[in-house]
């Protein structure tokens, strides 16, 4: 049983949120917390968001896991939360975000009014144009999706309630020992056999019906499952483009030591 009345699970968009959604609302979680899932209806980092109508001391929220919550860091420390709860959060490359969300709303994202409208633009270019188009928008409309990362490693990992944690290691050969670190910080059973019943049940062949990591089907929400995959669409010049926008946010974040990538 865990010690916390409330986690919550804060990332941003393209980090693995709905999987790690799906393995918190499995049964076996509800044995060891007696918690529920509920997931945020109004939940979308941007400007006009700022966590407007979202109240954690809510009694409909209360012991419960909030799962995903997308915010950024500052928005989340100053809403009004129980005095018992752990909170993790999700990053991920940079760059994987920018291959992932071109896909994601190229083809697979729910639709909704800004995703049919980047869409209607991306089916115009071709997928290096396509790619050209979103990196312009990195320090535009765009710029919380990448920097709320950089906030939430530098402020986040200031409060022994919260931890920080890649896609990478949470996906990578090693998710086993990440997963079991996760589990400790939020105070749930970290018995190996448990961790990993958990992680084989939610693989990624086992939710794509046998594809391994690494075979793409690029209209589905589940497209490739792994890291690195910038390597295999960046030409010379998105490498300029991103370095200039964000080269520095993938040096603070540990994805890269000097802007020779």
């Amino acid at each position: 049983m865990t010690k916390n009345r409330n986690i919550y699970h804060c990332c941003i968009q393209k980090t693995a949120s709905q999987w790690i959604k799906k393995i918190f609302s499995d049964p076996i979680i509800y044995r060891w917390t007696s918690m529920k899932v509920y997931t945020p209806g109004e939940n979308f980092i941007g400007p006009s968001i700022e966590g407007k109508g979202l109240n954690l001391l809510d009694p409909a929220l209360k012991n419960k896991i909030v799962t995903p919550l997308y915010i950024r860091y500052k928005h989340f420390a100053a809403l009004p939360k129980p005095e018992d709860y752990k909170a993790f959060f999700v990053l991920r490359d940079p760059r994987d975000f920018l291959i992932s969300f071109y896909f994601s709303t190229k083809f697979s994202h729910v639709e909704n009014p800004y995703v049919m409208k980047l869409r209607a633009i991306l089916d115009e270019l071709d997928l290096n144009d396509g790619l050209s188009f979103l990196l312009e928008k990195i320090n535009g409309e765009h710029h919380d999706l990448y920097f709320t990362m950089q906030e939430w490693s530098v402020e986040g990992q200031k409060d022994e309630k919260i931890k920080v944690f890649k896609y990478e290691d949470l996906t990578g050969p090693e998710q086993l020992r990440f997963f079991i670190d996760l589990f400790r910080h939020l105070d749930l059973s970290s018995e190996e056999k448990d961790v990993a019943f958990l992680l084989k049940k939610y693989s990624f062949e086992k939710l794509t019906g046998g594809r391994k990591q690494g075979d793409e089907d690029p209209k589905n929400h589940l497209r490739k499952g792994i890291c690195g995959d910038w390597k295999n669409y960046f030409t010379g010049k998105h490498k300029k483009a991103f370095k200039e926008a964000a080269g520095q946010l993938l040096i603070d974040l540990g994805y890269e030591k000097h802007q020779d990538w």
